[in-house]
């Protein structure tokens, strides 16, 4: 009896990994592009239906080297269908070609979207507390290590005085002012 239960928990274990193992992005083809001033509109059909969201920002990676992205998405600006719209702003990366098929990847969970979209969230400078201890932060994944400055909100954690300063005070993805709910993006 009890080499039947560990033989399941072995098994159930077994199909656990595979499961982790097998996940695959959703992939898109590029239907339209187009730029506008500092903005660049870019038009993608999913293969399949993305990860709930938030789907942005996120980027668009080819093929076989999926380690850097081709294009950054800052901001989801509509949904039709399996088609989203996406706004890219300042960014010196050529828009990706139309007709092309790319891997997507969205880059935050719904807690750092909620942190960055919180504009009342108080945060406060502070040294990482203890000894030989860390945190990651919730937009760039960083350590946050003992006796480093970071900032933190009772509601939302920790991040780093860089992403503070860039995601929460420069908003590089216009997303604090126009959007009120995580789900939008």
């Amino acid at each position: 009896m009890v080499l039947a239960g560990a033989m399941a928990e072995l098994k159930r274990k077994h199909d656990t990994m595979v499961m982790v193992n097998t996940y695959v992005e959703p992939q898109v083809r590029v239907k339209d592009v187009t730029t506008r001033g500092d903005a660049t509109c870019v038009w993608v059909e999913f293969s399949r239906p993305p990860d709930p969201p938030p789907i942005a920002p996120g980027a668009l990676y080819q093929a076989p080297d999926l380690s850097h992205w081709v294009f950054e998405v800052h901001r989801l600006v509509a949904r039709a269908g399996s088609v989203l719209t996406f706004e890219t702003y300042n960014t010196s990366l050529a828009p990706p070609r139309v007709g092309e098929h790319y891997a997507f990847r969205s880059w935050w969970t719904k807690q750092a979207a909620e942190a960055v979209l919180d504009r009342s969230a108080r945060w406060i400078e502070r040294v990482y507390p203890g000894e030989h201890e860390h945190d990651h932060c919730l937009l760039t994944y960083e350590a946050i290590y003992s006796g480093q400055v970071g900032r933190f909100s009772v509601e939302h954690g920790w991040i780093t005085t860089d992403a503070h300063r860039q995601f929460i005070e420069g908003d590089p993805y216009r997303v604090r002012a126009s959007n009120p709910n995580w789900n939008e993006l």
